[in-house]
C-alpha cells in the first residue's frame, strides 16, 4: 500500500495528543526497527540518517549509531544540506517517514497493539515548535494550527494494521466489518527529560 489516504472515519472529537518520548507514537520512543537490513535504535535515528543515505553513507552510519535520538537529530542538523538536497529531501520525507512507521509498528507487536488500541481517535503530535509533523494551539486565536503530518501517517499505518488484522482473522469470503477495540489513554505526555525538550522532527 503506497497511498496515504485514510478511508475509515476518524474521531476528531476525542483526539489523542502525544509528544513525550515516553509515548509509543513518538519518534524518540526506544523501539528498534530494521530497514533494508540496517537496524536503527529509534525512528528518529532512521529518519535523520535517511537525509544522508546515498550521498554521505558514513555520516548516515554515524547518525544511526548516535547515543540517543536527540543526539541523532543534532548530528543531522550539524551538517547542512545544499539547496538541491533540501528540495529532494522535501519530496521524499513523507514516504521515508511512512516506511519507517510501517516497519516500527509491524515489527513490534506490542506497539502495533498500542496503535490499534487508539481505535478511530485522531492522533496528533502536539509539538510546541514543529508545525509540519505536528500541531499546537495558536496563543492568540487559541485555534489549532499545524499540518500534523506525523499523526496522519500514524493513522495511515493504523488503518493498514486494522485491514491486516481483519484479513488474518477471516476464515471465509464473507465481507467483514471492522470493529474497533476500546480506546485507552496511552502515555500521552510526560517528563522525558532533555529528549522531550529537543524533539521536533524536521
Amino acid at each position: 500500500m503506497t497511498t496515504t489516504e485514510i478511508k475509515h472515519p476518524i474521531d476528531y472529537e476525542n483526539p489523542l495528543k502525544f509528544y513525550s518520548a515516553e509515548s509509543p507514537f513518538s519518534n524518540f520512543y526506544p523501539s528498534p526497527l530494521t530497514v533494508d537490513g540496517i537496524t536503527y535504535p529509534t525512528m528518529e535515528h532512521y529518519f535523520q540518517a535517511a537525509k544522508f543515505r546515498g550521498w554521505n553513507d558514513p555520516y548516515a552510519s554515524k547518525i544511526r549509531q548516535a547515543a540517543s535520538p536527540a543526539h541523532a537529530k543534532r548530528l543531522a542538523r550539524a551538517k547542512r544540506l545544499n539547496s538541491k538536497q533540501i528540495a529532494q529531501w522535501n519530496t521524499m520525507r513523507d514516504s521515508i517517514m511512512l516506511r519507517g512507521l510501517r516497519e516500527k509498528f509491524k515489527q513490534n507487536n506490542s506497539l502495533a497493539y498500542a496503535l490499534l488500541d487508539t481505535g478511530s481517535r485522531e492522533l496528533i503530535e502536539w509539538s510546541p515548535r514543529d508545525l509540519y509533523w505536528g500541531a499546537n494551539e495558536d496563543p492568540i486565536s487559541h485555534k489549532r494550527r499545524g499540518i500534523n503530518r506525523l499523526g496522519r501517517l500514524l493513522m495511515v499505518v493504523r488503518e493498514e494494521l486494522f485491514k491486516e488484522a481483519i484479513n488474518d482473522s477471516s476464515s471465509d469470503d464473507e465481507e467483514t466489518t471492522p470493529s474497533f477495540p476500546p480506546s485507552h489513554e496511552l502515555m500521552l505526555d510526560g517528563d522525558a527529560g532533555d529528549m522531550t525538550k529537543e524533539y521536533d522532527s524536521d
